[in-house]
């Protein structure tokens, strides 16, 4: 009886601070995770929806549809042109000739 309690107690608390380990790692993984998407999206430019419609000519420049939706062709008003993606929850622009710089918009 006694070298099963001495066997059994220990594995028991193995287990215990092992899902206690791994629990823990993956929540500091997650919010970290979190705090790098939130950072990104402090970088992006955003436009409002009145700027996206007047570069796009009404959304009347598209060029083709993309994976995402429409994609149009849009220029502001200082002469940078963009690529347009309008999906149902976010207008996504790329600059063109650029591809690593975008902005966004919330609908």
């Amino acid at each position: 009886m006694v070298i099963l309690v001495a066997v059994t107690v220990p594995a028991v608390l193995l287990i215990f601070f092992s899902f206690c380990y791994i629990y823990i790692t993956r929540r500091k993984f997650r919010e970290e995770e979190d705090e790098s998407k939130q950072e990104d999206m402090e970088d992006l430019p955003f436009f409002n929806y009145i700027t996206i419609v007047n570069a796009t000519n009404g959304f009347s420049k598209k060029l083709g549809e993309g994976g995402f939706g429409p994609v149009y062709k849009g220029t502001l008003a200082d002469g940078q042109e963009w690529f347009i993606v309008h999906t149902e929850t976010l207008i996504l622009l790329v600059m063109h000739g650029n591809c690593g710089r975008r902005a966004a918009h919330l609908n």
